[in-house]
């Protein structure tokens, strides 16, 4: 192994290791807050303790506690977290950069996914190589996720004075961003220039950041994949208010006093259903995310963000629903579209389509306008501009396209690296494309405007459509927008 130079941090000196293909300089698992144990466990997250001497940051760091990953439905291996181990002290962050002279670098930090209940930074096709050599800073992080990330109890609240209970992964964050502050020089990346970059929970989590007064100025701009939170299903489930938290806080833990709940065996909160939802603590988030968004919370941040059409596991007017007959399509499109139900009923031609058409694209059609009418909701302001796309190219592999473009499936495009795992399957069109993606979001985060890639900021129905047959604009239908934005209203 060919080691990095040391570098100093603010907790004392590092070392990585340079990658024999790449050339760029790696860092993992440097720890960047104590571990929440004991008297620190539900607690706002602490700067970690200086060390001595020189620490070698070249294996990841454990991940969050959680239930034991395994890849399961499509998600094969490289879709899950490495196996490196589960702990409470799990607070680590993993650095790629190349060691060019350049000190001004734009960075990104990740926020990797897993439904707010699990996942972590390890996962095979978080790997950063791509964007190191596209000139950025690449920089991913685990931190609390589940029970010990969300538990909210009057005690807790109370005890933190009215500030919080709850939102500890929002705490983790802001603690990377500040680390971001008064660290990432080191590596050659520019504090000043910092892009939040997620995906599915992950997303979910820069959202959060975008209008949470406690992340203001650490960060520039904003790029969410796969999870829109503003209206629809995501943003029905909402975050949850301070005393149905309490509530669900007691039920949880079976109404044990907070000393109790610091002195148990972490791995017991994996034992019941995990808490997956962040609060409305009045402190980190105000109020609900389509309310602080039509507020203008977010307006002056530049975003990205899209989905794919297997998104439908998190956004679709059939999610959870039985849809085995056409009448069953039928029935939950008249209790969406109400009054308005013939008019989506003559758009696509409900009399004439089987089943089996009708739902892929009433869902597509559901996600990109839910996507839509999120970017109406801050152009209102005229400020921040929004890139919207959706993904189209299936992943392939010895699935051989049987579960489409699924959730999940676009992370090797956008950060260009394809596991050998699925070596024999990959072809020139997917390098070609993973390329691409890579390039238009690395040139995002150093701030170049995508009209040179024919990506124009959403300004009415247009997004960016990315498929097979290449990119380009396209544009959604006016009247049927309409439609879908007097569906969500009646709720």
């Amino acid at each position: 192994m060919k080691y990095t130079k040391e570098v100093k941090i603010t907790s004392g000196l590092i070392r990585g290791y340079i990658d024999d293909n790449s050339g760029v300089s790696i860092f993992k698992g440097i720890p960047y807050g104590k571990a929440p144990v004991g008297e620190l466990r539900l607690k706002p997250t602490i700067e970690v303790d200086p060390w001595e001497g020189v620490k070698d940051c070249v294996t990841f760091g454990p991940s969050a506690i959680q239930e034991e990953q395994k890849p399961f439905m499509f998600w094969s291996e490289e879709f899950v977290i490495g196996d490196y181990g589960y702990s409470e002290d799990c607070l680590n962050l993993n650095i790629w950069a190349n060691d060019d002279g350049n000190a001004k670098k734009p960075v990104i930090v990740y926020f990797h996914g897993g439904r707010f209940v699990s996942g972590g930074s390890s996962c095979e096709n978080y790997d950063g190589t791509a964007f190191a050599k596209n000139g950025i800073v690449f920089l991913s992080f685990n931190h609390r996720v589940a029970t010990l990330a969300q538990l909210s109890t009057k005690e807790l609240f109370e005890e933190s004075g009215g500030m919080n209970s709850g939102n500890y992964n929002l705490m983790d964050a802001i603690c990377v961003l500040n680390w971001v502050q008064k660290n990432i020089k080191e590596f050659g990346g520019d504090p000043a220039n910092v892009t939040l970059m997620g995906q599915s929970s992950g997303a979910g989590e820069v959202n959060a950041l975008t209008v949470c007064d406690r992340a203001k100025g650490l960060y520039k701009r904003a790029l969410s994949l796969s999870y829109n939170s503003y209206i629809g299903n995501i943003a029905d489930i909402g975050w949850k208010e301070l005393e149905d938290a309490f509530l669900q806080g007691t039920e949880v833990t079976d109404g044990k006093s907070l000393d109790e709940i610091r002195k148990m065996p972490a791995t017991d909160f994996t034992i019941k259903a995990p808490i997956d939802t962040m609060r409305v603590d009045n402190n980190y988030l105000k109020a609900q995310f389509k309310e602080l968004v039509d507020s203008g919370l977010n307006k002056d941040t530049d975003f990205v963000f899209g989905a794919v059409p297997g998104d439908w596991l998190i956004c679709s007017p059939f999610y959870h629903k039985k849809t085995e007959t056409k009448e069953d399509v039928i029935t939950y499109l008249k209790e969406f579209f109400g009054d308005a139900y013939e008019k989506a009923a003559e758009y696509y031609d409900i009399e004439n389509n089987i089943k089996e058409k009708l739902i892929p694209i009433i869902n597509n059609d559901y996600i990109v306008s839910c996507m839509l009418l999120y970017a109406k909701a801050r152009n209102k302001f005229n400020s921040g501009k929004t890139y919207l796309y959706f993904y189209k190219h299936i992943l392939p592999g010895p699935e051989n396209g049987a579960y489409g473009v699924f959730h999940s499936s676009e992370l090797p495009y956008f950060f260009n690296y394809f596991t050998d795992k699925r070596a024999e399957y990959f072809t020139d069109k997917d390098f070609e494309l993973g390329k691409k993606i890579n390039d238009i979001m690395s040139d995002y985060a150093k701030g170049v405007s995508l009209e040179k890639y024919g990506w124009k900021p959403t300004t009415g129905t247009n997004y960016f459509l990315i498929e097979d047959d290449g990119l380009r604009e396209v544009f959604f239908d006016e009247e049927l927008l309409k439609l879908y934005e007097y569906g969500f209203n009646r709720k």
